[in-house]
Parts: structure tokens; C-alpha cells; sequence
């Protein structure tokens, strides 16, 4: 396997990982609004939704990269990989350490190492004259 294809399969994985993610924190909805103090609770259930959604966004993102070998590529893949470590350093600050804490974590790490093993070898644009 090409060092090219090993990074398509890993950002694939990763695109999967984020994808998931998204579904698993937006299927915990309920519960965590329901434990949210009732002046909060408002807030707390928008800020839910757009931490799902943003992980979607993210996944998004991977996608529109992975199937091409493009020079940016590496750019694009670290900053998917800001949306589930955005998310996961919240959770430690304002909820401690949870399980799906872990998984946004593993979601960054995959997209970082996809990032790192699909470096392209083409040489730096040239500016225009």
C-alpha cells in the first residue's frame, strides 16, 4: 500500500470516526439538557446541537478532501481536526473528563495523522510575476 492510499484509507477512517461521533452527541441530547439547570437549559440544548453539527461540518470537510491528493490537503485535515478538539477541551473544562471526551480525541489524532501521512511531494507554488 502507497503512502498515498494509506493516508485516503485513514482520512476515510477518520471522516467515519467523526461521523459517528456526531451521531453519538447528538443522540445524547436529551439526557444532557435534562441534567442542565432550567435557566440554562435554552442555551445548553443550542450549544448541544451546534457542537453536533459542527462535527458534521467536520466530517464534511474530510470528505471533500480524501478521495484527491491536493497540496492543501494536510491544511485542510488539521483544521477538521480543530472541531473535535474544540469540543473535547470544553468538555474537560466545564464537564471533566467523560468517555466520548476519548473518542474526540481519537477523532483529532486520526485526522492529524491522515494530515501528516498525506503530505504532498510537489514542490511550493510559485508566486505570479
Amino acid at each position: 500500500m502507497t503512502k498515498e492510499r494509506l493516508a485516503s484509507l485513514t482520512a476515510s477512517i477518520g471522516a467515519g470516526l467523526v461521523f459517528a461521533t456526531a451521531g453519538f452527541h447528538l443522540s445524547a441530547y436529551g439526557s444532557v439538557t435534562a441534567q442542565a439547570p432550567a435557566d440554562l437549559r435554552p442555551l445548553m440544548a443550542a450549544l448541544w446541537v451546534a457542537g453536533g453539527v459542527s462535527l458534521i461540518v467536520s466530517a464534511l470537510l474530510v470528505v471533500a478532501v480524501t478521495p484527491m491528493f491536493i497540496v492543501r490537503r494536510r491544511a485542510l485535515l488539521a483544521i477538521a481536526a480543530l472541531t473535535p478538539l474544540s469540543i473535547a477541551i470544553l468538555q474537560v473544562v466545564y464537564l471533566g473528563f467523560l468517555a466520548p471526551t476519548a473518542l474526540l480525541l481519537l477523532d483529532t489524532a486520526v485526522l492529524l495523522a491522515a494530515g501528516e501521512l498525506g503530505r504532498a511531494r510537489q514542490p511550493a507554488p510559485v508566486p505570479a510575476a
